[in-house]
């Protein structure tokens, strides 16, 4: 469920508007989420409270001021302030901490699960739920990232400003494996899969990190030889082979060079 309102924001050099599209949308997997971290917080939250509770007077412990700070820091933690009401009265072991729920302030958390905001400049020619569509698939391409930092192992070069980094490949890769995460527009499957040494099972999804760990060790050689440039291109795997046949690529390497020799 979405409900839409629109605003503008102007710019203050220019003068230039720019029309937004704002999306408040109610979802009931988000609410089952929030609720299920909501419930774990207040069970997590009692048995730290508990733990006070025993310790009033003791170690750190010894002053009202105390187990207030204390209070504070495991409500502030688990972020809900507002939905316990809790006193400290007394002295030393003759402290008492009275803490209860306060269920009209957990009923007001809970109209919100489930309810978030999205922005975007699309026109209106996207509906909103072309609009929810595109939102969802933004995981593949942090996924992409994810590969980056992962099995490809991308070493950054340096500018002269430290923490900057060039990386092209964050402009290729990514693209070029979202595009492939599964063969015929079938999804990645949950679990291992295939293994890049055996089988590739004709119904099975060809995730795009699979694909590029049977061809870990895929490596072109490049020689020039009296001005002429060369590449010496390994015969593939029969699942390299296979995976070539299943994609349609009958010249894997042809952009290399046309005069390339045949696989040794």
């Amino acid at each position: 469920m979405a409900f839409e309102t629109s605003f503008t924001l102007t710019d203050l050099e220019t003068g230039k508007v720019y029309p937004f599209r704002r999306t408040f949308v109610a979802s009931s997997e988000e609410r089952r989420a929030a609720r299920k971290n909501r419930r774990r917080k207040i069970t997590k939250l009692c048995e730290a409270i508990d733990k006070v509770q025993r310790n009033l007077g003791l170690r750190t412990l010894t002053t009202p001021e105390a187990v207030k700070d204390r209070m504070k820091g495991l409500l502030a933690t688990a972020k809900l302030e507002d939905a316990f009401d809790w006193s400290v009265e007394g002295q030393g072991r003759a402290m008492r901490l009275q803490f209860t729920k306060n269920e009209a302030a957990l009923r007001r958390l809970q109209q919100l699960d489930g309810v978030y905001t999205l922005v975007t400049n699309l026109g209106p020619e996207y509906t909103n739920e072309q609009f929810l569509e595109r939102y969802k698939r933004q995981y593949l391409s942090e996924r992409r990232f994810a590969d980056l930092k992962g099995p490809l192992q991308v070493r950054p070069v340096f500018w002269k400003r430290t923490g900057a980094s060039l990386r092209w490949p964050l402009c290729s890769t990514p693209p070029s494996c979202s595009t492939a995460p599964g063969a015929g527009g079938q999804e990645e499957p949950d679990g291992d899969g295939y293994h890049p040494d055996g089988p590739l099972h004709p119904q099975a999804a060809q995730a795009a990190r699979r694909l590029m760990l049977a061809f870990e060790f895929y490596a072109v050689q490049r020689r020039q030889l009296a001005g002429d440039v060369e590449y010496l291109v390994p015969r593939p795997t029969p699942l390299q082979q296979q995976i070539f046949e299943t994609l349609g690529i009958d010249r894997p390497l042809h952009f290399l060079d046309t005069s390339s020799p045949e696989p040794q």
